[in-house]
C-alpha cells in the first residue's frame, strides 16, 4: 500500500510522494539527453562527473553549455516534461543565467532563441 501524505508548506499544499515522481521523472529525461551526449552539464571534480541539474521542491536548477544545441535540448525535455506531468514552466520566473566567460553578444542571441 503507498500512502500519500499532505503537508503544507508556505501556505501551500504539497504532495510528497506525486513530486518525488515528478522529479524522478525529470531527471531521467534529462540523464538520457547526458548518455547521449547532447547535454554536457558542468564538469565537476575532474572526470567525475558533470551537474546537469538540481530539483528543489518548486524550483529547478538546468545547467547546460551556452550553444543553440544544447538550448533546444533543454526546451526539447523540458517541453515532453510538461506534457508528460501537466505542469507548466512559468517563463516570467524563469532566468537564463551564463558564465563569466560567455561574450554578451552570444548572452542575447541565446536568450533570444530561447524565448
Amino acid at each position: 500500500m503507498v500512502r500519500v501524505h499532505l503537508r503544507t508548506e508556505a501556505g501551500r499544499p504539497t504532495f510528497t510522494l506525486p513530486l518525488i515522481l515528478c522529479a524522478e521523472v525529470l531527471t531521467r529525461f534529462i540523464r538520457r539527453e547526458q548518455v547521449s551526449c547532447r547535454l554536457t552539464g558542468l564538469p565537476i571534480g575532474g572526470e567525475q562527473g558533470h551537474l546537469s541539474h538540481m530539483l528543489y521542491t518548486y524550483d529547478n536548477l538546468l545547467v547546460a553549455k551556452a550553444s543553440f544545441e544544447e538550448a533546444d535540448v533543454i526546451k526539447r525535455v523540458l517541453d515532453e516534461y510538461c506534457s508528460m506531468s501537466g505542469q507548466k514552466v512559468n517563463m516570467t520566473k524563469s532566468h537564463v543565467i551564463f558564465g563569466s566567460d560567455v561574450q554578451v553578444r552570444q548572452h542575447r542571441r541565446l536568450k533570444g532563441h530561447w524565448i
